[in-house]
């Protein structure tokens, strides 16, 4: 990871230390890393998805087709013992041009690396460190409507990142995400996605700074089945495909079956080009009332990783 290079006078020895070499896909960098226990069930494919608050970490443009103030709030072990907290809220407003085109999001997360030691040239003990990360943004997303009458939603993300290594070793900066979502009015089945995050950014040290790897991501929801009998079933493929510049790249897909608008049962596979790992993921969701909302992932154990990972979500609408 670029940001351990910085390091110069002294050496800072952390429990974690190894999770902080893994690359984006082994969620070594909150930067990087995708977020959110329903999208990791998915295999972390939610590009274009339109019914899930969390995907706005994926493309903040999913904020637009979300109709009601939605809220989520969730908790992922990554590592050892790193964990991830994330909030995001998403609300339609009428700030400029109104007919309910418009949509507004926070989202924020934070990485908690853990603690180790920092230690001077000769091993000696200097003090405790606790490592961290965070981000908080702002999304806003506009409605656009074609002549043929596809739905078009784009929207930017500006984040403010803080990366905390050392009280003497530590960054912080600017990022934007940019994304676009389309309905195509002649495949209403189908919605496609596309985002660039980490668009002009930079975090500041010290004494230099550094810009984050850009992601470029391209996704499709299709819906295979839908029952509206008194079984209510649904069917959605997700497939995702992401480049992260100087890293490598990924494929992500899911499938998503729900029943009696109640249960969602879920699948994920995960590929990346860069690394050897156990990419299955296993997940269920529980909505209730079409309000409240509750979502688990199991990943299956990885000796790479350090074992069996779950991950839970709550969400709520109004």
């Amino acid at each position: 990871m670029r940001l351990v290079k910085k390091f110069r006078k002294s050496f800072v020895i952390l429990v974690l230390f190894p999770a902080l070499l893994f690359s984006y896909s082994a969620n070594s960098s909150l930067f990087l890393m995708d977020i959110g226990a329903k999208n990791s069930a998915l295999g972390y494919a939610g590009i274009a998805s339109s019914d899930n608050v969390e995907s706005v970490f994926l493309n903040p443009a999913t904020i637009g087709s979300i109709e009601n103030l939605s809220i989520a709030i969730g908790y992922s072990p990554i590592l050892f013992n790193m964990y991830n907290y994330y909030f995001a809220i998403v609300k339609k407003n009428n700030l400029i041009f109104g007919n309910n085109i418009e949509s507004i999001g926070i989202n924020c997360s934070y990485l908690s690396v853990g603690n180790g030691f920092e230690t001077d040239a000769t091993g000696s003990i200097l003090g405790e460190l606790s490592t961290y990360q965070y981000l908080a943004g702002i999304i806003y997303s506009l409605k656009f409507i074609s002549i043929n009458k596809n739905d078009f939603y784009l929207a930017i993300n500006i984040k403010y990142l803080r990366n905390h290594l050392t009280d003497a070793y530590n960054g912080s900066g600017f990022s934007f995400d940019i994304g676009l979502q389309y309905f195509p009015a002649k495949v209403k089945s189908l919605q496609v996605g596309i985002v660039y995050k980490n668009l002009a950014s930079y975090l500041t040290g010290i004494n230099e700074s550094e810009s984050l790897p850009s992601i470029l991501g391209a996704g499709m929801v299709y819906n295979v089945m839908e029952d509206n009998t008194i079984f209510a079933q649904t069917l959605n493929l997700l497939l995702d495909f992401k480049v992260i510049s100087d890293e490598g790249s990924s494929v992500n897909t899911g499938l998503d079956y729900q029943i009696f608008n109640i249960l969602s049962l879920r699948l994920g596979y995960r590929y990346y080009n860069n690394i050897n790992a156990n990419n299955y993921s296993f997940g269920m969701g529980i909505n209730y009332e079409d309000r409240y909302r509750v979502n688990y992932t199991f990943l299956p154990e990885d000796e790479q990783f350090g074992g069996s990972l779950h991950q839970i979500s709550l969400g709520v609408e109004f």
